[in-house]
């Protein structure tokens, strides 16, 4: 499965977020994601710890935004 790019998880019962993402990690080639998450913080988790991922749910990723948010978050500009 390490050449696997699209992914839809969405109708599964994941009752540990961060773990089910931290599985994910182990493919390299994930470029699309379909999940049901809850709470932004999973989300933020889930974008962090997926780096290559380009797309969310059907939604581009805007990493920037992400990182935007996370200097703000610490003070440094």
């Amino acid at each position: 499965m390490p050449n696997l790019q699209e992914f839809d998880l969405n109708g599964n019962p994941i009752e540990d977020v961060h773990a089910a993402v931290d599985s994910l990690c182990h493919l390299p080639s994930l470029r699309a994601l379909r999940i049901n998450l809850h709470e932004e913080s999973q989300v933020d988790y889930l974008l962090r710890r997926l780096e290559g991922l380009e797309e969310l749910n059907g939604l581009a990723v805007e990493r920037e935004a992400l990182f935007n948010d996370e200097e703000d978050d610490t003070g440094l500009q």
